[in-house]
């Protein structure tokens, strides 16, 4: 894995790069969830590296690694939603000019899956395939409580902690689970919680202004023209069926969405028993077959 700080859109991240023993067939672009970072997704990256894709990625702004002038868990002064799915596209632009020719992908995971629904409805026609990982539904009145807090809260304390706003996400998410840990929504998998809570950038409590956004952009992914998506685009999307974020229910309502708007190229999975983090869940050999499979009928 190669690691360095490039430029997007005016602003510094870090860009991650790994790269297949052959020849590569395909980029794959990674887009990670909040309050953590890209390196806790290289057994995925190894893995399709074995299956011939390049994998790239950057730590979205206020996350890992990417140089954070104010605070982690604090996209920046004046950035919304739509600057960081911009972000997504001049990462991939930036990859484009050492790769040119090759057939380009997103996988986005839980907030990186809803910034990947932003990202189709402009750019779809950039990736040959979009997988959809772990996503939400807008919560409706709930939703729009919180979001109405976070335009209060971040308006004279945007780099404030966000206690109550994320107490108001995520009470509950470990509701329906034995395990006594604070993360154990995340997986079944004791030890890959463990390495999440030991992680120095893993678990922090975003800013008001943060959740201001994240609030935005799950309402725009839930009332967005998905019409306006190529209708050819193929489309995986999965989730742990116990993933208090989303789960089998959500999975089919997002499938039916996407179906309902003229794409016709959708597959599902909801992984029985698996929670929110199905990369790091104790079956994530299978969500790994099941999405190389996928790619490589994509590529067919």
């Amino acid at each position: 894995m190669q690691r360095e700080i490039i430029k997007v859109n005016g602003a510094q991240v870090a860009y991650y790069l790994w790269t297949p023993p052959t020849t590569p067939v395909g980029a794959v672009q990674l887009a990670h969830g909040m309050a953590e970072h890209l390196t806790r997704y290289d057994e995925l990256a190894r893995f399709l590296n074995q299956q011939g894709y390049i994998v790239f990625g950057a730590d979205h702004r206020g996350h890992g690694h990417t140089p954070t002038p104010v605070k982690r868990g604090y996209f920046g002064d004046g950035t919304t939603w739509e600057h960081i799915v911009s972000d997504l596209k001049a990462v991939q632009e930036y990859t484009q000019q050492s790769y040119p020719a090759l057939p380009y992908f997103l996988i986005g995971h839980s907030m990186g899956s809803m910034l990947t629904r932003s990202f189709l409805v402009n750019y779809a026609h950039t990736v040959q395939g979009a997988a959809i990982i772990g996503t939400g539904l807008w919560p409706g009145l709930h939703g729009e409580l919180g979001l109405q807090l976070a335009k209060l809260f971040s308006y004279r304390r945007a780099t404030s902690l966000g206690r109550l706003l994320s107490a108001l996400s995520f009470a509950g998410f470990n509701r329906n689970f034995a395990e006594k840990t604070e993360f154990a929504w995340l997986s079944r998998d004791s030890t890959q919680v463990a390495k999440y809570q030991a992680d120095p950038l893993c678990g922090f409590l975003p800013t008001n202004a943060f959740f201001r956004e994240l609030f935005r952009g799950l309402k725009q992914i839930s009332t967005q023209d998905f019409g306006k998506i190529n209708a050819d685009i193929p489309l995986f999307i999965a989730s742990g069926s116990l993933d208090p974020v989303g789960g089998a229910k959500v999975v089919a309502q997002v499938a039916a969405k996407y179906r309902e708007c003229g794409v016709s190229r959708v597959i599902e999975y909801s992984y029985v028993d698996a929670r929110h983090e199905i990369f790091n869940e104790l079956n994530r050999k299978e969500v790994f077959n099941d999405l190389g499979n996928w790619l490589q009928d994509c590529l067919s």
